[in-house]
């Protein structure tokens, strides 16, 4: 196994990205997430999602479900990954 370090970020296509069933939480908090969201349309978004890269142009979550989950409420085309 090799790991490739890089702590480029890139625009990712929300539909682009598959969420594993595996590392998605169960439960949110319905008013921080509607916070997380406010902030994210106000401000941007501060801190990447990780994702590793599956096949055909797709993507896997790896961590960041909340704000992968904002993002879609936001409705934003993209997210910023690494």
């Amino acid at each position: 196994m090799y790991r490739i370090s890089s702590n480029a970020t890139v625009q990712v296509p929300l539909k682009a990205i598959v969420v594993s069933k595996a590392n998605m939480r169960s439960r949110y908090d319905p008013e921080a997430l509607d916070s997380l969201t406010g902030s994210m349309s106000h401000f941007g978004q501060i801190y990447p999602v990780l994702l590793r890269r599956l096949k055909d142009d797709k993507y896997e979550l790896f961590a960041g479900s909340r704000r992968l989950k904002a993002a879609w409420k936001a409705e934003q085309p993209t997210v910023t990954a690494i």
